[in-house]
């Protein structure tokens, strides 16, 4: 319905939507095992394909703009963490992981080791949902179906390849806590495919992509099902400011970027989202916009919130006495 009125990325939103009044009423909504495995393998494929016809040289303007990235994360997380832990009196392991910028497994596996209370994850689902929102709103239109996919015996034998391999090395990195592992992996094994000449074509039907987008709306709502209604409200407030702090954060190094190195603002926007690695690939693709830049970028960001924890924890370590 909301596609058929001309609102972008429409299938997403009502999707959201539809899946928040789902959990809400039915509680033991749960997904489809190998929903999430599905929908990064899905994004990867079609990201390695954008890779693969792209330029994947580290130029002046994705150096410029992954500095300001890194400045970007710093800002997100320090007004954030003002926000929440001295305005709204947070404990400071809410306030920090509430901050927290990475993806949602990173964020869940954090959350296992710590005392931190449920309000946390509260705070990424909705986060998550304002992300997707938000970025659906600022594409204005979105591109017209473009020829049909290949459905030559080839090519499903390339997308099956990809997906075993996916599915295996992705497990791997999965227990090494590496967000958006299938992603990350269906994304190179496509793009090295198709650029060393192995595949002529890694091509998904359209079908594919609609079916991505309904599990990727009923995986972010899925989390706050059980949430009851007085931890909702608590947190929503606090949450909801928080999350519109980093926006604005992202919006003025956006605007910064296209200042400095002459990029587009829509585009930088999405570069410097906090987090949404899926909801922002997917929007990215099916809008038409410099897919191949935006997640070079985010892939950029993963690396450093992944990194961050691990070498703050060893700065500790070896700061520590004896």
């Amino acid at each position: 319905m909301f596609e058929a009125v001309g609102i972008p990325n429409g299938l997403l939103i009502g999707g959201l939507l539809a899946a928040l009044i789902i959990c809400r009423l039915y509680r033991r909504a749960e997904v489809l095992a190998g929903s999430l495995q599905y929908v990064q393998i899905t994004i990867g494929i079609e990201l390695g394909a954008l890779f693969a016809t792209g330029d994947l040289a580290i130029t002046g303007e994705l150096a410029g703009a992954a500095s300001l990235l890194a400045l970007c994360l710093v800002s997100q997380i320090a007004i954030s963490f003002f926000w929440l832990r001295i305005i709204s009196g947070w404990t400071a392991t809410d306030a920090v992981l509430a901050s927290y910028p990475g993806a949602m497994a990173a964020v869940l596996d954090l959350f296992d080791r710590t005392s931190a209370s449920p309000r946390v994850i509260m705070v990424h689902v909705l986060r998550l949902i304002v992300l997707t929102v938000a970025a659906s709103a600022m594409i204005h239109s979105s591109p017209e179906v473009g020829q049909p996919a290949s459905t030559g015996i080839w090519n499903w034998i390339a997308v099956g390849a990809v997906v075993l391999a996916s599915l295996v090395v992705g497990r791997v990195l999965e227990l090494c806590k590496v967000p958006a592992p299938y992603m990350i992996v269906a994304t190179f094994f496509t793009a090295v495919g198709l650029r060393s000449g192995f595949a002529v074509s890694v091509d998904l039907p359209y079908w594919s992509l609609v079916v991505c987008e309904i599990l990727l709306a009923l995986l972010i709502t899925i989390r706050i099902k059980d949430a009851g209604l007085a931890e909702f409200r608590s947190s929503l407030l606090p949450g909801t400011i928080a999350i519109v702090l980093m926006l604005l954060t992202s919006a003025g190094l956006a605007w910064l970027a296209t200042v400095l190195l002459n990029l587009d603002f829509t585009t930088m926007s999405l570069s410097y989202v906090p987090g949404g690695v899926e909801s922002v690939a997917i929007i990215a693709i099916s809008s038409g916009l410099e897919a191949s830049f935006i997640m070079k970028l985010h892939f950029f960001r993963l690396i450093l919130v992944q990194t961050a924890p691990a070498v703050v924890s060893l700065l500790k370590l070896r700061s520590s006495p004896g």
